[in-house]
């Protein structure tokens, strides 16, 4: 017995011979780790131009009062994406790991020539990081990727968490603004919209900046959406046209919007909505019926009337027309501006039936009407409906 137990520790011995251990362990030091990226090109030579945002741990953890840099912002510039990437380990010297890639960055000039090849590129690499967010700027390049921002020392992560909460809390930005989600609309006509970001005010681009108490100095504010078809930009949309758009489209479920009368205001919050769509002929003419229901809470009123149930209704039919006016305002512009915001053509060839036979042709559909409905109704109304006067009333 004691001889078989000497034989299977002995054995045992030998197998941990064959256990590979942290043969491929690579230190933190050794990597650089990418938090956000930015690319633009030089509209002369159309050499590639491409800032890294490269996270210093040190930066991080500091302690108060110690003057580090949470990332440094490298550049580089070259014919190719394997150009980049070499010159970008020779300034750098470590090796790039992009496993917390948070944003990418292009300029409005580099989206209009299209970002095929950077969206390609990505789709290639075995540890692509499929939900990184897009953004467009409209400002100098160098400026965005050289501002230190706030609360989130990492400008990615910062801009992410600003994209994710307003299209959350405001309806302003799409949530389908992500690498996988222009990757799906590349063969397609469907559209994708992607936050623009500018500086607000002038940037600091060092670490001093953490020790202002101005926090709107040289912080980074979305501004609007960029319309993308394919590939490319084909145009622009404010922050007012981007949150009507997106109502429309089924993707806000909750926005804000006041509602003024002689020269008072009432701001209403609507939440928990609701679009329903469908696409019909008739007599020869597309019809796309919109459907749309919210509910509704008075966040601040100033209006001098008392919120009786009277009023309310009136309020609630004014907040209807208002927001009809708003949706169909958007839906004729982007008409007028040949932009198919609302993906009609995709579904206008999806349609089956002799009906439908000549609205499968190029720009048929923007023969389509929309036949809007709008219902609501108040959930909140406050703790009071009949707002104090004060000795000014």
């Amino acid at each position: 017995m004691r001889v078989k137990k000497m034989i299977v520790v002995i054995i045992v011995c030998c197998l941990t011979y064959c256990l590979s251990g942290c043969w491929d362990m690579v230190e933190i030091n050794q990597l650089a780790i990418i938090n956000m990226t930015g690319i633009d090109f030089d509209p002369k030579t159309k050499k590639l131009k491409v800032y890294y945002h490269i996270i210093n741990p040190k930066g991080i953890t500091a302690k108060p009062g110690v003057d580090r840099a949470p990332f440094y912002s490298f550049h580089v510039e070259g014919s190719n994406t394997s150009q980049i990437i070499s010159k970008a380990n020779n300034v750098i010297g470590r090796n790039l790991f992009p496993d917390h890639y948070q944003a990418i960055v292009v300029t409005d000039r580099f989206a209009k020539a299209g970002i095929k090849n950077t969206i390609n590129f990505h789709e290639r690499q075995v540890e692509r990081r499929s939900f990184i967010h897009l953004f467009v700027t409209e400002s100098p390049l160098e400026k965005i990727m050289k501002t230190y921002m706030t609360l989130d020392k990492l400008e990615g992560t910062a801009l992410r968490a600003l994209a994710e909460n307003q299209a959350k809390e405001f309806g302003t930005v799409s949530k389908f603004s992500r690498m996988k989600d222009i990757a799906e609309n590349m063969e397609t006509s469907a559209t994708t919209f992607l936050p623009i970001v500018g500086i607000q005010d002038s940037n600091q681009p060092n670490a001093k900046r953490y020790e202002e108490i101005n926090a709107n100095l040289g912080n980074l504010v979305l501004t609007g959406g960029a319309i993308m078809k394919k590939d490319q930009m084909i145009g622009r949309l404010g922050l007012s046209d981007m949150k009507s758009t997106l109502i429309l489209r089924g993707e806000n479920e909750r926005f804000y919007n006041t509602l003024h009368s002689n020269g008072k205001m009432m701001d209403i919050q609507s939440i928990n909505t609701k679009v329903n769509k469908k696409l019909t002929i008739e007599d020869g003419t597309p019809i796309w019926k919109v459907n749309l229901y919210t509910e509704l809470r008075i966040l601040d009123n100033n209006l001098d009337e008392p919120l009786t149930l009277q009023n309310q209704n009136k309020v609630k039919e004014r907040y209807k027309k208002f927001l009809i006016k708003q949706l169909i305002a958007i839906y004729e512009k982007g008409k007028k501006q040949n932009w198919d915001l609302f993906d009609l053509e995709a579904t206008l060839q999806r349609s089956q039936g002799k009906e439908w036979k000549n609205m499968h042709k190029k720009d048929s559909w923007k023969k389509i009407k929309l036949d809007l409905e709008v219902n609501c109704k108040f959930i909140d109304v406050g703790e009071i409906i009949d707002p104090y006067k004060g000795k000014g009333s």
